[in-house]
């Protein structure tokens, strides 16, 4: 028998920032018996304050959306710049160079979300 409950209910930014992954709040790196850990789906809550952003431009062998509830931010995908803002969203291909969070000139919260679940997809590229 599974003893693993069918469902989890949590509170989104606790979780991101008291989770130890770094704001991913499912996954298959999940260490508990929840069903928050799975190889179906990752999937990231992120806050980032005003100015420059401090992430890795990569290329990932999975599919990635990244949605904006509230702010706006500047990226790149490839070799073209970006900008979304608040209600916006992105999905990026496999393959896909890019850095979707370059910096912010409000603030920003959102998601982003990657499937299947898989920690050898991403490779840093600067």
């Amino acid at each position: 028998m599974n003893d693993i409950p069918n469902y989890y209910i949590g509170d989104l930014k606790y979780d991101a920032k008291n989770g130890g992954h770094r704001g991913w709040v499912v996954g298959e790196f999940m260490e508990e018996d929840t069903v928050r850990k799975n190889e179906a789906v990752e999937i990231l809550y992120f806050e980032f304050p005003p100015g420059k952003i401090e992430h890795p431009t990569k290329v990932s062998s999975i599919i990635e959306v990244t949605i904006l509830l509230d702010g706006d931010m500047g990226g790149m995908i490839d070799d073209r710049e970006i900008h979304l803002k608040k209600g916006e969203y992105v999905v990026i291909s496999p393959g896909t160079v890019n850095n979707t969070a370059r910096y912010t000139e409000t603030g920003v919260k959102g998601l982003t979300i990657k499937a299947p679940s898989d920690t050898t997809a991403k490779k840093i590229i600067k």
